[in-house]
């Protein structure tokens, strides 16, 4: 999911 959240929030792969 983090590449998905890359997306559109980069700080929020770290949390997923």
């Amino acid at each position: 999911m983090e590449i998905l959240s890359v997306g559109w929030m980069p700080p929020t792969s770290l949390l997923f």
